[in-house]
């Protein structure tokens, strides 16, 4: 049970004897087509994980790691499934067979899995297994935002090496996407990929954080991306391949779009004088789809068709009219619509759909085979996720290639916006949960989210699921889970998946590890759960700008409002989340053995615990300021929250990636430079023989320019 349980993803059909061979001494061998660079890697997988065992090969007794690839093989005639293959661990070895050479690299991922360590000897059970994915399509969408610009190759080599483990198939990479103002009075425009054409278009970004290593602020500006920088992505779709992973581009065109048309702002939606706007696109235009279609070719031709991918994402998600666009009038609305005298001959529905039908057949026509498409603006304005919509993508021979990217970040009765009912697969499609977006603010949990969609995936035989995500190791849990149930659905059916998780670690205590992890998902639940953390009081989510209030915006003072307002709702909570997150970050620096990961983890703990306590010291404060506590005592209790903050930023600084860590630091150093304001304000206040107010409702006014730097 222990052997099977420490399988992520899950296998399908398992037997243990019970006996175990002991490699000591033993000679660890292969035998397979060397010249096959994708099952070199599933070897060099093995040998890594004996390595990290501190196993050594010896010259004694060989062990056999044989893999054998046969598309009539008779052990798996009845299986239909790509990627299958058996796996059998005898006294004398391990034999992978398989169908196909996915199937075999997969043989070899389980494999490595399979070692165990006790009491300094390396061994392997004796097993027979027979496994294969029940979704074809296995695959992490990457966001491109906050810390995923600064990867790099080697992070994204690393990534890729991570999630192959997983038997994920597909990464897709978002090239494009943008976003407005929320930090540095700047619209937040991602360009993953140069242009030759269009040396106008790239999107250098600025990183200022605090640096407990260098014990003071970091500001440099106009960093671009490495990946565009280095012009990289070929190498990363080239690296996926040897490992099973298709690494397919995402760039959208009218969603999450301001870089094109504002850098060549006759592409641009026009105003009703025919004016350029800026913003938005001209759909009915030649030169917008021409200019479109020249971008797509060059991705094409530079990083798809050297490596044989033929899929690609076109987004079209959240085609919205917007605010926050323009810096000298950031209240200023403007319109995704065009009002040319083209564009208005049409209703905004069938402008899209021109659009999608006019880029798919381009697409189709130079070879590609899957273009996978968002599913909201089609379902939740405009209804027309229908058989009239298929038959009209039949009639213009796109029907085939189309495919609905069906996204949802919710649970229960919030998923797809409550209109479960009517998600279907009249078209080819595949489904989108969450596995993780917040790494640069806080992380969190959408395990429920995952776990509803893969089953109304696999409800409505959908080609795949394909998550939506943020890479950074703080998500480990949520990518394992979602790796668990999209290639065996029977772990849709339990609520055990902590258990499965802690038997992932080495531990001296796996049941309080597993009490561990169920608390720590309390906590950072997502989905169908309030995470007030993360919605009320990080930082991360003031950085918006709303028309209603001042910006940069008023916090903390505006957390400290939501809190006091609803003490019975916000001060319970924040007891709970303290107390929760101080359980499990004892028993991870108890029963954890030292690793990256387990680092990790406590960083996640310690943020959940030193957030919690700095609002309920500060609240608690300013409750007993005057009567129970002194300008001395508030002095104090603020300096040693600044000390608390600091270690928890350094321990970050040491854990993170170092391009995650950038943008991390950066939120965190919001409220470390108030605590130091405030410090700052107290201390000249005590100096001065001052009676001062702590009005924690509204500190706006003692705010540092550092401060007002951070945001």
């Amino acid at each position: 049970m222990i052997t099977e349980i420490k399988l992520i993803p899950s296998v399908q059909e398992f037997s243990c004897t019970g006996d175990i061979i002991n490699l000591t001494e033993k000679a660890v061998e292969f035998d397979f087509n060397r010249e096959n660079e994708i099952l070199s890697n599933g070897a060099r997988y093995v040998k890594k994980s004996l390595s990290e065992l501190g196993f050594q090969s010896g010259n004694g007794e060989v062990f056999l790691v044989t893999v054998r690839v046969c598309e009539n093989n008779e052990k798996l005639k009845n299986i239909k499934s790509n990627e299958a293959y058996t796996l059998q661990v005898t006294k004398d070895g391990a034999e992978v067979t398989a169908k196909d050479i996915p199937g075999a690299f997969y043989g070899l991922v389980t494999l490595s899995k399979l070692f165990e360590k006790k009491n300094g000897t390396v061994s392997i059970p004796v097993v027979s297994i027979c496994d294969y994915p029940e979704f074809p399509d296995r695959g992490q969408f990457i966001e491109s935002r906050y810390g995923t610009e600064f990867l790099t190759k080697e992070n994204w080599f690393d990534m890729i090496d991570y999630f192959a483990k997983m038997k994920y198939n597909k990464i897709i990479v978002s090239l494009y996407g943008c976003w407005p103002v929320q930090y540095d009075y700047e619209l937040q425009e991602y360009l993953f990929v140069p242009f030759k054409n269009h040396p106008g278009l790239k999107t250098p970004k600025p990183r200022k954080y605090y640096s407990p290593k260098k014990g003071d602020y970091v500001t440099e500006e106009n960093v671009l991306p490495p990946i565009f920088a280095e012009d990289f992505f070929g190498e990363v779709v080239a690296y996926g391949k040897k490992r099973c992973i298709d690494v397919e581009p995402m760039f959208n065109s009218l969603g999450h779009n301001t870089l094109i048309p504002r850098v060549y702002p006759k592409l641009s939606a026009k105003d009703e004088n025919g004016n350029d706007t800026g913003f938005g696109f001209c759909t009915e235009s030649e030169e917008t789809f021409d200019f479109m279609c020249g971008l797509y070719d060059e991705i094409m031709e530079k990083y798809m068709n050297p490596h044989d991918i033929k899929s690609i994402s076109i987004g079209l998600d959240e085609v919205l009219d917007s605010i926050g666009i323009d810096r000298s009038d950031m209240k200023k609305k403007f319109s995704h619509l065009c009002k040319c005298e083209n564009c208005r001959n049409y209703e905004e529905k069938e402008l899209v759909i021109r659009y999608i039908i006019k880029i798919c057949k381009y697409l189709k026509s130079k070879g590609i085979k899957n273009i996978y498409i968002y599913q909201d603006m089609l379902l939740y304005s405009y209804d027309t996720i229908n058989e009239d919509l298929k038959k009209r993508f039949v009639d213009e021979d796109i029907y085939d290639v189309a495919v609905i990217d069906w996204w949802s970040y919710d649970a229960g009765e919030k998923l797809f916006e409550g209109r479960i009912g009517d998600v279907n697969n009249i078209f080819r499609s595949t489904m989108k949960p969450m596995t993780g977006y917040y790494q640069w603010s806080i992380a969190t949990e959408t395990n429920q989210n995952i776990k509803e969609c893969v089953k109304l995936a696999k409800d409505l035989n959908f080609e795949g699921v394909r998550v939506y995500t943020g890479f950074d190791y703080c998500y480990d849990k949520n990518f394992l889970y979602q790796a668990d149930v999209i290639w065996n659905t029977k772990g849709l059916e339990n609520d055990c998946f902590e258990e499965k998780y802690a038997y992932s670690f080495e531990s001296s205590d796996h049941k309080k590890l597993t009490e561990a992890f169920v608390a720590m998902s309390e906590i950072m639940r997502h989905d169908n759960k309030e995470n007030h953390m993360h919605n009320v009081f990080e930082y991360y989510m003031h950085s918006y700008f709303r028309a209603n209030l001042p910006y940069p915006r008023n916090y903390p003072s505006e957390a400290f409002v939501s809190a006091l307002d609803d003490e019975e709702k916000y001060i319970t909570y924040l007891e709970n989340v303290n107390q929760k997150a101080g359980f499990a970050l004892d028993v991870f620096k108890s029963h954890l053995e030292k690793s990256p990961m387990a680092d990790m983890w406590i960083l996640n703990a310690l943020q959940y615990k030193t957030d919690t306590n700095e609002f309920l010291t500060l609240i608690n404060l300013y409750k007993s300021f005057g009567t129970d506590t002194t300008q001395h005592e508030l002095l104090a209790a603020v300096k040693e929250l600044i000390v608390e903050r600091e270690k928890m930023m350094s321990f970050a600084q040491m854990v993170k990636i170092e391009a995650n860590a950038v943008w991390y630091l950066r939120n965190m150093s919001v409220m470390l430079q108030y605590l130091k304001d405030l410090e700052s304000f107290i201390t000249d206040k005590i100096s001065k023989g001052e009676i001062f107010d702590f009005d924690i409702r509204d500190q706006y006014a003692l705010l540092s320019e550092k401060s007002l730097m951070l945001r």
